[in-house]
C-alpha cells in the first residue's frame, strides 16, 4: 500500500523569496538529508499556499534535527520533481458565513468560483455555500508545532552542532522567551511595501491563473499575513505580464490593506505610485488606475481628492454591466473617514453583495454598526465573520469589546480578548490599542493593578489620542510612567492625519514633530508637519521642516517638489530650480520631477518651458492632474486658448472634483469664450461650494482681469471673511486697491497680510 504521506506534496521558499516545487514529502527528506535545505526555508502544503518554518513540521523536524547534530550528508542531490500546472487539484470551498444572504448555493469549486469573481465585477457570483472542510488540510495543520524561535534555534544547532538535550533545552527556553516577549511591549515591526521588477521573465496564461486564484484566496481571508502573501503573488504575476491592469488594481488595493503595518516611507509611497503610472499607461480612463489613483491619493493623505475620483468611477460606471466593485468598498472607507458611518453601512453591504467572499467588507460594515451603536447588528456580523476565518485578530478584538462592554458578557469578552492578543496575526495599532485597553480594564476590575499599567501602556503605545489609557498610565504609575510610555511614529502621523481632516493643523504639526522626534528617519512626518506650517502662514519654519524631511529620507521625491513650490511662491526661483535638481539626482525620470520644474517655469513666466516640461510629466504619468492643470494654465499665458482649454478639459475629465483643475478650465473657458462665461461658470462653483475659498479667489481674480473692480473686491472681502488666515486675499485686495487709486486702504490691507506671515516679503515690497 502506498504510504499516504509520501503523496503529500509541497512548496518550498527560501531566505530570498523564491518558490519552488511542488515536491513530494520523500523528495523534500532526500533534499534535507543530502544538505540543500538547511532548516531556513518556509514550506506550503500544496496548492494552499499556507507557509510555515520547515522546522515546525514533525515529518522534517527530525530529520533536520539529525543533519546538524552531524549525521552524514549524502552527496547525490536529488531531482526535483514537479507537477504541471494544469494537473493542480483546486478542492477547497468557501465558507458559508453571511446568515442574511440567500442560501443558495453555487456549483463549482472555490478556485472556480474566486478566479471567476474580479476584483470589478465582471460577473456576480450567488453566495457561498456551506463550508466544506478539506480534511487534507485540517490533518496538516494539527500537527503544526507553534514554536516561531526553531529557526534560530536550528541555525545554532548546525553551527556547534549540539547534542539533543542542549538542543532541546534551548528550545524549551527559546519558547518561553518568546511567550514572554509577545506579551510584553510591542515593538516596532513594520513591512516595506514589494514594487514589481522591470524585465523579469514573462510566465504563462495557466501560471497567471493559478496565481491570481491564490492571490484572490488570500485576498478574501482579510489577515495581515495572507494581504501579504496576496502581495507577493500580485507582484510575481505583474512582473510576469506588466500589462495585467486587474492584477495591478488589486495589488494597490493590497497595499492599501497592508499600509497601516508599512514603514510609511519614500519606499512605500513609491511602490503605490509606480503602481498608479502602470495602471494608467495600460488604460488612463479605466476602473483599474483610477483604483491605484484612490489608494495614492489615500496613502498621502488627501481624502477630498481620493473621494471626488471615486464619485467620479461610480457616476461613469455603476450602471454599466460592469460594476466598479473596489469603488463601492472605497467610497465606504471614505466615509468612514468623513465618519458618515450610516453610509458606510450601505456602501459596504453594496460591496458585499458584489464580492460576498470577502471578509474584510463586513468588518468595516461591523465597524461602522458599533460606531452607531447598534451593538447587537455589530456582534453578530464580527460572528461570522470569526465562523469563516477563526484567526481574524480585528473581529476578535471588536466583538471581545462589545461582548465586555456593551453587551455585558464579561467572561466571553474576556476571553476574545486575550485569544486576539495571543494569536499569531496581526492588526492595525489603532484596533490594538483598544484591545490592550479593554484588557487594562479587565485587570483592573479584577484588582490586578500591575497588569492594568501594563496594558495601558501598550494601548497608550498604539494610539497617545486615548484619553483613557492616558487616565490609567497616571492613575496607576503616575506622570513618570506616562513619560516612559513609547508612543510608534507612524501612530502619531496617523493621529495628525485625523486632526488635518478635522481642520486643526495646529495639533496636527504638533503630532508629525513629535513623530520625528520619535523616529528622525521618518521624512513624511516632517513633510506633514511643513504642510501644515505652510498653511498656518509660518513659511520659514515650513522650509526648515521639509529640509529636515529631505535629509531623514532623500528618496522622498513629494518632499522636494514641495519645497520647490514654496521657494517659488516666495520668489526664489533659483533655490527651487536647484532643489529640483537635486531630486532629479536622486529620481532621473520622475514624472513630479518634471511636474514641479512646470512650476517653477510656470511661475517665473517662462511658458514655452512651463509647457515643456509639464508634457514630459504627463508622458511618464498620463492621469497626473497637476500636471495638466500647470499645462492648462501656461497654455493661456502663451495665447494657446484652444489647447489650454482641451488640457484643463483633460484634467477636470480624470477628477472633475479637483478644485485647481476647475479653476483652470473657468480661466482656459473664459479665454476661449469670453470673460463673462468664465466669471459665470466660477459664479456657479461659488454657489454650489459657498465655503471653499478657491473659488472665491478665483473669481475675483477673474473680476480683476475683466476690470471690474468693485465685484474682485467683493470677491476677496469674502475670502476674508471666512478663512483664519487669509494672507493671498489681503494681497490681492491691495492690488485692487492700488489701481482704484485707493492708496491708504491698500496699504492697510497689505500691511495685514504681512502681519499674517512676517517672513513672506511679497506684501511689505508692494
Amino acid at each position: 500500500m502506498i504510504d499516504q504521506k509520501s503523496k503529500k506534496r509541497w512548496l518550498i521558499k527560501d531566505r530570498e523569496g523564491r518558490v519552488r516545487g511542488p515536491f513530494f514529502t520523500d523528495d523534500i527528506l532526500r533534499r534535507i538529508k543530502s544538505g540543500e535545505l538547511n532548516g531556513e526555508e518556509q514550506i506550503a502544503l500544496y496548492p494552499s499556499a499556507d507557509w510555515s518554518p520547515i522546522s515546525n513540521d514533525p515529518e522534517f523536524y527530525d530529520k533536520l534535527l539529525e543533519i546538524l547534530q552531524g549525521a552524514p550528508v549524502d552527496d547525490e542531490v536529488t531531482s526535483k520533481i514537479e507537477l504541471p500546472l494544469d494537473e493542480i487539484d483546486e478542492n477547497v470551498r468557501p465558507d458559508d458565513f453571511v446568515e442574511k444572504k440567500s442560501s443558495t448555493a453555487q456549483s463549482g469549486n472555490r478556485a472556480e468560483r474566486v478566479a471567476s469573481q474580479p476584483l470589478h465585477g465582471k460577473e456576480q457570483s450567488a453566495p457561498p455555500p456551506p463550508p466544506v472542510v478539506d480534511q487534507r488540510s485540517k490533518e496538516y495543520s494539527e500537527k503544526v508545532i507553534e514554536l516561531k524561535p526553531r529557526k534560530k534555534v536550528l541555525k545554532k544547532a548546525k553551527a556547534k552542532k549540539l547534542s539533543l538535550p542542549t538542543f532541546v533545552l534551548i528550545l524549551a527556553v527559546s519558547a518561553a522567551a518568546y511567550i514572554l516577549f509577545h506579551s510584553s511591549a510591542p515593538k516596532d515591526d513594520r513591512i516595506h511595501l514589494l514594487s514589481p521588477r522591470k524585465g523579469q521573465p514573462e510566465i504563462t496564461k495557466d501560471q497567471v491563473e493559478v496565481k491570481q486564484r491564490s492571490a484572490l484566496a488570500d485576498f478574501t481571508r482579510d489577515n495581515f499575513s495572507n494581504y501579504v502573501r496576496a502581495q507577493e503573488t500580485l507582484v510575481q504575476i505583474v512582473e510576469g505580464q506588466p500589462k495585467n491592469s486587474a492584477a495591478l488594481s488589486l495589488l494597490c488595493l493590497a497595499y492599501l490593506e497592508l499600509w497601516p503595518y508599512a514603514q510609511q516611507d519614500s519606499q512605500d509611497l513609491f511602490a503605490i505610485s509606480m503602481a498608479a503610472q502602470r495602471a494608467s499607461a495600460i488604460d488612463p480612463a479605466g476602473f483599474e488606475a483610477a483604483t491605484c489613483r484612490v489608494v495614492d491619493l489615500l496613502s498621502r493623505g488627501r481624502a477630498l481628492e481620493a473621494r471626488s475620483v471615486a464619485d467620479s468611477v461610480l457616476d461613469t460606471f455603476s450602471g454599466t454591466g460592469t460594476p466598479p466593485i473596489a469603488f463601492y468598498y472605497l467610497k465606504a472607507r471614505l466615509f468612514e473617514i468623513a465618519k458618515d458611518f450610516s453610509s458606510v453601512v450601505s456602501y459596504a453591504q453594496t460591496a458585499e453583495q458584489l464580492w460576498p467572499q470577502w471578509l474584510r467588507t463586513y468588518s468595516l460594515e461591523a465597524s461602522a454598526l458599533a460606531k452607531n451603536k447598534n451593538f447587537n447588528e455589530a456582534a453578530t456580523r464580527y460572528r461570522s465573520i470569526l465562523k469563516t476565518n477563526p484567526k481574524h485578530q480585528v473581529a476578535q478584538i471588536e466583538l471581545g469589546l462589545i461582548e465586555y462592554l456593551y453587551l455585558q458578557n464579561y467572561e466571553t469578552g474576556k476571553k476574545f480578548l486575550e485569544s486576539a492578543m495571543t494569536g499569531t496575526e496581526r492588526a492595525p495599532r489603532d484596533v490594538l490599542s483598544r484591545g490592550y485597553l479593554g484588557l487594562a480594564e479587565i485587570a483592573l476590575r479584577e484588582q490586578n493593578r500591575s497588569a492594568a499599567l501594563g496594558y495601558a501602556q501598550k494601548s497608550y503605545g498604539m494610539n497617545s489620542t486615548e484619553p483613557r489609557s492616558k487616565e490609567l498610565i497616571l492613575q496607576l504609575g503616575g506622570d513618570k510612567k506616562l513619560k516612559e510610555t513609547k508612543v510608534f511614529d507612524t501612530q502619531l502621523v496617523y493621529e495628525g492625519d485625523q486632526l488635518v481632516r478635522e481642520g486643526d493643523c495646529n495639533a496636527a504639526q504638533a503630532h508629525y514633530k513629535e513623530a520625528f522626534s520619535a523616529n528622525n528617519k521618518n521624512g513624511l512626518a516632517a513633510m506633514k508637519a511643513a504642510e501644515c506650517l505652510w498653511g498656518l502662514s509660518l513659511s520659514t519654519e515650513a522650509i526648515e521642516w521639509l529640509n529636515r524631511a529631505i535629509q531623514a529620507d532623500p528618496k522622498l521625491i513629494d518632499a522636494y517638489v514641495l519645497l520647490a513650490d514654496y521657494f517659488t511662491q516666495r520668489f526664489n526661483y533659483e533655490a527651487a530650480g536647484q532643489i529640483l535638481a537635486k531630486a532629479q539626482s536622486v529620481a532621473k525620470n520622475n514624472y513630479k520631477v518634471f511636474s514641479g520644474y512646470a512650476l517653477v517655469e510656470f511661475r517665473r513666466n517662462n511658458f514655452p518651458g512651463a509647457i515643456n516640461y509639464a508634457n514630459k510629466a504627463i508622458q511618464l504619468y498620463e492621469t497626473d492632474v497637476d500636471s495638466y492643470v500647470i499645462l492648462s494654465k501656461a497654455l493661456v499665458q502663451n495665447q494657446e486658448y484652444p489647447k489650454a482649454f482641451e488640457a484643463a478639459s483633460k484634467a477636470i475629465e480624470l477628477d472633475i472634483s479637483n478644485r485647481k483643475a476647475q479653476i483652470a478650465f473657468a480661466e482656459a473657458l473664459g479665454m476661449t469664450r469670453g470673460l463673462n462665461v468664465g466669471i459665470d461658470y466660477l459664479n456657479r462653483l461659488v454657489n454650489t461650494y459657498p465655503t471653499v475659498t478657491d473659488y472665491r479667489m478665483a473669481l475675483g481674480l477673474m473680476y480683476k482681469r475683466d476690470q471690474s473692480y468693485t465685484s474682485a473686491e467683493q470677491a476677496f472681502q469674502q475670502v476674508i471673511r471666512i478663512e483664519d488666515k487669509p494672507k493671498q486675499a489681503y494681497i490681492e485686495l491691495g492690488k485692487v486697491l492700488q489701481i482704484e487709486k485707493r492708496y491708504d486702504e491698500a496699504v492697510a490691507a497689505l500691511f495685514k497680510a504681512a502681519t499674517l506671515d512676517p517672513s513672506d516679503v511679497e506684501a511689505l515690497y508692494l
